[in-house]
């Protein structure tokens, strides 16, 4: 007899869904080969973005760009840099991530994953709570005095070069690549641990901030209250489709109000 679900993990099931009979196998991954083909997706995504950094400072160095590949600063602020690393990489961290999930036999990826429709009305509340959490973020930045908008990102949009490339790879790559990733992927082998849906959202909440490096303490604490939201949301539908959209949700606000302060700030002066 299997153990009693822990609160917030799916039951046992084929694909971890609420409604599977109990006892059904398989389940995914458990919790250390999840850490384990983790890692390995970790630094695929890492080295997908390393060869496409050298291809950037190839070509940056042959047409006379030097000086960016000069300052490590100016490098990781790069909004170019970012979107070409970001295209180059997201189909390697998505593609290991469903092949992983793939080679777990008697689930498809869809199942094993979360990718699953959720009503549109439920989608819409949980977008309305991410913009709620948005506005609470902001009037808290603002009354401490802090930018609402983080240099970096400003920095970052300012050298992007070509825009619409950034957009795409902020907007669509990235909360493809990294919902199917944590919410989907890490996620799953998690909430069957003991450690249960609750401890799926604290883990994967952490770790996804942990990734954002670039930004200050308080930028990667936003960054963690979002996760515990998208994980709570990953919980409570057991799909990553609202996760996604709120993630997209999210960095579209962002690039707006960052593309919305530059041209401000230009026609002023």
């Amino acid at each position: 007899m299997s153990n009693p679900s822990k609160a917030g993990a799916p039951p046992a099931g084929a694909s971890g869904d609420p409604g599977a009979p109990p006892g059904a196998a398989p389940r995914p991954w458990g919790v250390w080969a999840t850490l384990g083909l983790g890692l390995v997706i970790a630094t695929a995504f890492v080295a997908a973005q390393i060869f496409v950094g050298i291809i950037f400072s190839v070509v940056a160095t042959a047409t006379g760009h030097e000086q960016v590949l000069m300052d490590a600063k100016k490098l990781q602020a790069s909004g170019l840099f970012l979107a070409l690393t970001t295209c180059g990489a997201a189909p390697a961290g998505i593609g290991l991530t469903c092949l992983f999930a793939r080679l777990r036999r008697g689930i498809s990826i869809a199942e094993y994953l979360a990718l699953k429709c959720v009503p549109a009305k439920e989608l819409f509340r949980w977008c309305v709570a991410l913009l709620a959490l948005a506005v609470l973020s902001d009037g808290l930045s603002w009354w401490l005095g802090r930018p609402i908008v983080p240099e970096v990102i400003v920095a970052e949009y300012r050298t992007a070069w070509f825009p619409p490339l950034l957009w795409f790879a902020v907007v669509v790559l990235a909360p493809l690549n990294e919902e199917i990733f944590f919410r989907g992927f890490i996620f799953a082998g998690i909430s069957r641990s003991p450690m249960g849906g609750w401890g799926a959202t604290l883990l994967t909440a952490t770790a996804w901030s942990a990734v954002h490096f670039q930004y200050d303490w308080y930028g990667v604490a936003n960054i963690f209250v979002v996760g515990l939201l998208l994980g709570y949301a990953r919980m409570k539908t057991n799909s990553i489709a609202p996760t996604i959209l709120m993630h997209a949700l999210m960095n579209l606000m962002t690039t707006f109000q960052v593309a919305t302060l530059i041209r401000l700030v230009g026609d002023a002066k």
